[in-house]
C-alpha cells in the first residue's frame, strides 16, 4: 500500500483538515463522513460477496470507522501497518475502493 500511495501523493489527506482552533471545518467534516460511510458499504458489499460465494473470507470493521480522523495528521512519508478494521483510513489516505474488492476476490488491479 505504501507503494501506491507514494506514487499518487495527492490523493493524501482527502479527508480535509482542522483549523488552527482544533475545529473541523464543514468540508473536512463531510469528507470524513464519506470516508467513514463508504468504509462501512464495502464491508456490507464484502459480507454480501462472501455470502453469495463468490468471494471465500471476510472480517469486517465495522465499528472502528472513526480511524479516518487520523488521515489528516499524516504525512506522505509516514509509515502505516494497517489490518482489515483500517478501512475507513485506507479511503482517506485515497486507496480506491475497487482496491478493497480485487483483494477480496484475488483479481489483478
Amino acid at each position: 500500500m505504501d507503494t501506491a500511495l507514494a506514487s499518487r501523493p495527492e490523493a493524501l489527506g482527502t479527508a480535509g483538515t482542522a483549523s488552527d482552533s482544533g475545529k473541523i471545518d464543514r468540508s473536512a467534516a463531510l469528507a470524513l463522513y464519506r470516508a467513514m460511510l463508504t468504509a462501512r458499504w464495502v464491508d456490507r458489499v464484502e459480507m454480501e460477496l462472501v455470502n453469495r460465494g463468490e468471494a471465500f473470507f471476510h472480517v469486517g470493521g465495522a465499528g472502528h470507522e472513526a480511524v479516518a480522523a487520523l488521515a489528516d495528521s499524516l504525512v506522505a512519508a509516514d509509515w502505516l501497518h494497517l489490518h482489515y478494521r483500517d478501512k475507513a483510513l485506507m479511503l482517506a489516505r485515497g486507496i480506491p475502493v475497487e482496491e478493497f474488492f480485487h483483494s477480496l476476490v484475488c483479481t489483478a488491479a
